[in-house]
C-alpha cells in the first residue's frame, strides 16, 4: 500500500480546484448579499475560470504526483482540464442572456458550474479510482440539479428525475466496479495497479472493469446506455446542455482513457471488440435518430450521441496516435457545440417555442451574421473541410486506419455521410426557405456574442492550422502510455 503523507506543496498542484472551490462559495455569498448585481456575479464566476486556467497553465508540463500518488498533475491531464475550464468560462457568458429572459438568473447557477467543473477536474486529474469516483459524483450533483434549475417547470423536473435515477443507478455499477478491482488488486490506485501488472483474480478484474465502463458509458452516452440523453438534453437550461454535451463528456473521456490506458495498459487489448461495437452500434443509432428529430436540442442530442461513436473509435484503436485524435477531437467538439447551443438559446425565445428546425426558416434574411456562424457549426459537426470537424475526424480514422480498422471506418464514414442529412436541413431551412412568421428578436448580449465569436474563430483556426494543437495532444497523450 502507499505510504500516504500530506505535504503542504501538494495543495500547490490543487490551486485550479481550490480557486474555482472558493469561487463557488463566493457565488453564494454574492447571491445573499448583492442579488441585484447579477452582472457582477457571471464576471465573477468567469474571472475565477480564467484565474484557474491560468493557474493551470502556470504548472508547466512536468509530471508530479500529491497526496500520496492519488492525484496526477501530468501533460494528460493539464490538456483534459483546460477543455473542462475553457467550457465552463463559455458556458458561464451565455448564461446571463439565457435566465435574464426567464426572470431566473440567480447566483447559484454560477456556483453549480464551478462545483461541477472541480468535480471534472479530478476526474481528469485523479490518480485513485476512489478520488476519481468522487469527483465524478461532485459533477454529478451538480448536474442534477442544474437539469431541474426551473423548478417551476414540469418538463424540467422530469427531466432531472430521469437523470437522477439513472445517474445513481450508473454511479453504483461503477462503485460496485471499484469494489471488484480492489478485491483483484488489493488496491484502488492506479498507479499501483500498474505496477503490479497481472490481477490475483481474472474475474474479479473482468467483472470490476466491465462494470466500471458500464458507468462511463452512460457519462458519455454510449449505446445502450444513452436512452437518458435526448430527454434530459431537451428538458434541461440550454446552456447548461451545451455544458454537459461537450465538458462532461469530455472529462469521462479523459477518465475512461487515464483508468484504460494509464491502470490497465497490459490487459486493455482484450476489450477491442466490445469497444468495436460500442463505437459502430453508438454512432449508427445516434446518427438514425437525429434523422427523426425536429426539435434542435433533440437533433444535437442524438447528434452528441453519434460523436461519442466517433470518439470511441480512439480508445478502440488503443494507439498513442489514435488517443491523441481523440483528445484533440474533444477540444474541437467543445467549440463547435457549445458554438451551436448557443444559437439555439438565442432564437428559441423565452417561451422557447422556436425551437423546431421550421423556425430557422428564412433566418438568414433576418439574422445573417448569426446564420452564417450556424453554418458554420453545421458544418463543422457534419466533418466538412477548413473545419475543427473534418480534421479531427481525419486524424482519428486515419489512426484507425492504419492498425487495420476498415470495416469499422467504413462504418464512421457512412455515419458520417448520413449526418450530413440533418445537419444541412437546417442550413437549407435558413437560406432556402421562406419566412414562416415574422419574430422580433433581441439583441444578443455582449458576453454571449464573446463566447460565440471564441468558438467561431476556434472552429476555423483548429480546422485550418491544426498542427500545434495537434503536437500538443500527442504529447499529452504520452504521459499515459
Amino acid at each position: 500500500m502507499i505510504d500516504f503523507q500530506l505535504n503542504p506543496a501538494d495543495f500547490i498542484l490543487l490551486l485550479p480546484e481550490i480557486v474555482l472551490s472558493i469561487g463557488a462559495m463566493l457565488m453564494l455569498f454574492l447571491e445573499l448579499f448583492l442579488k441585484d448585481k447579477k452582472t457582477l456575479h457571471q464576471w465573477t464566476a468567469f474571472a475565477t475560470f480564467l484565474i484557474a486556467f491560468i493557474l493551470l497553465l502556470s504548472q508547466g508540463s512536468n509530471t508530479l504526483m500529491a497526496f500520496g500518488k492519488m492525484v496526477r498533475a501530468d501533460l494528460f491531464g493539464q490538456f483534459s482540464s483546460a477543455i473542462v475550464l475553457i467550457g465552463g468560462g463559455l458556458t458561464v457568458l451565455l448564461g446571463k442572456e439565457y435566465f435574464v429572459k426567464r426572470d431566473w438568473h440567480r447566483g447559484e447557477y454560477y456556483s453549480l458550474l464551478l462545483f461541477a467543473s472541480v468535480g471534472m477536474l479530478f476526474m481528469v486529474r485523479g490518480l485513485d479510482l476512489l478520488v476519481i469516483f468522487l469527483g465524478l459524483e461532485l459533477l454529478s450533483i451538480s448536474l442534477y440539479i442544474l437539469v431541474g434549475y426551473f423548478r417551476e417547470r414540469l418538463f424540467s423536473n422530469e427531466a432531472a428525475l430521469k437523470y437522477l435515477l439513472l445517474g445513481a443507478f450508473a454511479s453504483g455499477f461503477l462503485l460496485y466496479g471499484i469494489a471488484y478491482i480492489y478485491g483483484a488488486y488489493g488496491t484502488t490506485n492506479l498507479y499501483e495497479i500498474r505496477e503490479i501488472g497481472s490481477a490475483e483474480s481474472a474475474t474479479f478484474y473482468w467483472i470490476g472493469l466491465s462494470l466500471i465502463l458500464v458507468g462511463f458509458s452512460f457519462k458519455v452516452a454510449l449505446v445502450p446506455f444513452h436512452m437518458w440523453s435526448p430527454d434530459v438534453y431537451q428538458g434541461a437550461p440550454t446552456p447548461v446542455t451545451g455544458f454537459m454535451a461537450t465538458t462532461t463528456k469530455a472529462a469521462a473521456f479523459a477518465a475512461m482513457m487515464r483508468i484504460l490506458f494509464y491502470g490497465f495498459p497490459a490487459e486493455n487489448m482484450d476489450w477491442t471488440p466490445l469497444f468495436w461495437f460500442f463505437s459502430a452500434a453508438t454512432m449508427t443509432v445516434g446518427n438514425i435518430f437525429a434523422i427523426q428529430q425536429l426539435n434542435l436540442k433533440r437533433m444535437l442530442a442524438y447528434s452528441s450521441i453519434a460523436h461519442a461513436g466517433y470518439l470511441m473509435i480512439g480508445i478502440t484503436v488503443g494507439s498513442e496516435t489514435s488517443v491523441a485524435g481523440m483528445l484533440y477531437y474533444l477540444l474541437g467538439y467543445l467549440f463547435m457545440n457549445i458554438g451551436a447551443f448557443a444559437i439555439v438559446q438565442h432564437i428559441e425565445g423565452k417561451d422557447e417555442t422556436r425551437l423546431n428546425v421550421e423556425s430557422y426558416a428564412g433566418l438568414a434574411k433576418r439574422q445573417p451574421a448569426i446564420s452564417l456562424a450556424m453554418t458554420l457549426f453545421m458544418f463543422a459537426l457534419a466533418g466538412f473541410p477548413l473545419t475543427v470537424g473534418f480534421t479531427g475526424k481525419f486524424y482519428i480514422f486515419a489512426a484507425a486506419m492504419n492498425q487495420g480498422f476498415i470495416w469499422l471506418i467504413l462504418i464512421a464514414v457512412i455515419n458520417s455521410l448520413i449526418s450530413v442529412y440533418y445537419y444541412l436541413r437546417v442550413v437549407i431551412y435558413m437560406y432556402m426557405k421562406p419566412v414562416v412568421e415574422e419574430t422580433e428578436f433581441s439583441p444578443m448580449e455582449l458576453p454571449a456574442k464573446v463566447a460565440l465569436t471564441v468558438c467561431v474563430y476556434a472552429v476555423l483556426h483548429l480546422g485550418i492550422l491544426p498542427g500545434n494543437f495537434i503536437t500538443l495532444a500527442e504529447e499529452a497523450i504520452s504521459a499515459l502510455f
